[in-house]
């Protein structure tokens, strides 16, 4: 039995389409739950394959886009494999801890009717009422910054950024009236449900988020998925390339646009280390008891993005700075000052291309002589 997949597992289907901006579950796809932990339990102690959250920055190379800002035919297929293999990154459910609806009386007789979806920590419930006011609450302080729909002023992601400018942000601190709980209104829920019509999501009962019919019903716009991942893989290069000494000596503040650009290698250290925290609020361990009758613990988490921050932090305090990957260039951490691969898949890759020069070479000199 697997503790950590029963208890603070997360979901995927088996199958997901890409279409018309959205990723969504194919037709007739299976849902099931599933330990991400256990591929980065592989990584880290049997050296087999990437860790999560390398795979999706390796996913990030790979997205090609049209003029049009669509994802061309390779990019989607990558999309859906990879999300058949880790599910979507569950970004409503960490945006939001308050989903307060109410609907009236139907012309065909249905009953009105009012219910709110709270997020305690990691863990959802639903009860009838609702709380506070009609629509959905960005309770976390951090929210807007890892979320917010906003201008971005460049960084490692930033060609991608430049084609979803709707979903990045500028890397500079958001001013105080943007870190207090923020209530959205019902209509930013249509961001999530593809097959719910803009006009009927207000009044629409939503299931409880990460149910079974959540997950049914559930859909992540394509900038979305990109702009959150960017947040994540843009937090871990700048928090791992600016020194901490630097960053304290900008010190964290509020600053005016002009002095953002006077000292800009230290202030991106901060934003991106809130991001990170901001990822992590809600991740808890619970200790469990195993099935040979031992005391362990399993990661509970909102949505796959906060686990893989999670993953990110405990390779960072080991000290394990990041590197990017000679073979297929995607960012990975090691202790090594050397590391060259981010997986033994590009080592071997790397080592069979070289024998295939060298092989090449000694041929070419053999038929010069």
């Amino acid at each position: 039995m697997n503790l950590q997949r029963e208890i603070g597992g997360w979901w995927r289907f088996d199958r997901y389409t890409v279409a018309n901006g959205w990723i969504a579950p194919a037709p007739g796809a299976r849902l099931e739950r599933y330990d991400p932990w256990e591929a980065y339990r592989a990584s880290r102690e049997r050296n087999e394959g990437s860790t999560p959250y390398q795979t999706l920055f390796t996913l990030l190379q790979k997205l090609n886009f049209d003029k049009e800002r669509r994802l061309k035919p390779e990019g989607e297929r990558a999309l859906e494999q990879w999300c058949g293999r880790n599910g979507l990154l569950g970004i409503l459910p960490q945006r939001f801890s308050i989903i307060s609806q109410q609907g009236s009386a139907g012309e065909d007789g249905s009953s009105a009717w009012a219910r709110s979806h709270i997020r305690k920590g990691w863990m959802w419930s639903s009860v009838p009422g609702t709380v506070g006011q009609l629509g959905a609450l960005e309770l976390d302080p951090q929210a807007p910054l890892v979320h917010a729909e906003s201008n971005w002023d460049g960084g490692p992601l930033e060609a991608v950024a430049r084609l979803y400018p709707e979903i990045f942000r500028s890397s500079g601190s958001p001013g105080p009236e943007e870190l207090a709980p923020k209530w959205q209104s019902l209509e930013v829920l249509g961001r999530y449900f593809p097959a719910i019509p803009d006009e009927s999501i207000g009044s629409t009962e939503l299931p409880t988020p990460l149910s079974p019919k959540f997950w049914a019903m559930y859909g992540e716009k394509v900038g979305d998925f990109v702009g959150l991942a960017g947040r994540l893989y843009d937090a871990l290069w700048y928090v791992t390339n600016i020194p901490v000494k630097t960053a304290f000596e900008h010190g964290e503040a509020f600053w005016e646009p002009e002095a953002i650009i006077k000292i800009e290698p230290g202030f991106k250290f901060w934003p991106s280390l809130r991001v990170i925290n901001a990822l992590l609020q809600p991740v808890a361990p619970r200790v469990v008891i195993r099935p040979d009758m031992t005391l362990g613990y399993a990661w509970l988490f909102p949505s796959l993005v906060s686990s893989f921050a999670m993953m990110i932090v405990q390779d960072l305090i080991e000290d394990r700075r990041v590197h990017s990957c000679e073979r297929c260039q995607t960012l990975f951490l090691s202790s090594s000052p050397r590391a060259k691969y981010c997986s033994p898949t590009c080592r071997n890759t790397a080592e069979k291309r070289r024998h295939r020069e060298r092989k090449k070479d000694l041929i070419n000199e053999e038929g010069s002589s």
